[in-house]
């Protein structure tokens, strides 16, 4: 089953666990990793409501995995310029990731979803 197909099962069912939210940004980085793409902070505020994306890449590297960083400078709509840093998955992380995401995925009842 696709990433994508098993989080829109987990949207659909108001019985299954809450991810955390380091495992949605796990998930965000590995498809991020197959499309060679960094991600930013307005990239994890899209996808999943990250509003402190560099904060989120200091935990999962104090789990063990290893970022390729460079900056991005992006346009806002009055003309000025923000920077973020960019963060993409170390070649040599991608396998730590992917364990990590399974560990985080087999945890059982955490966050579970109430319905009702």
């Amino acid at each position: 089953m696709s990433r994508v197909a098993a989080r829109e099962r987990r949207e659909n069912d108001t019985s299954a666990r809450i991810p955390l939210k380091l495992e949605l940004a796990l998930e965000l980085l590995l498809q991020a990793d197959d499309a060679q793409r960094y991600i930013t902070t307005l990239d994890a505020l899209q996808a999943y409501g990250d509003t402190c994306w560099h904060s989120t890449v200091a935990a999962l590297r104090a789990k063990g995995v290893e970022f390729l960083q460079e900056r991005y400078q992006h346009a806002h709509r009055h003309g000025g310029h923000a920077r973020f840093e960019a963060y993409r998955l170390s070649p040599d992380s991608r396998e730590q990731a992917e364990q990590l995401l399974r560990w985080y995925q087999a945890l059982p009842g955490q966050g579970v979803r109430h319905a009702g």
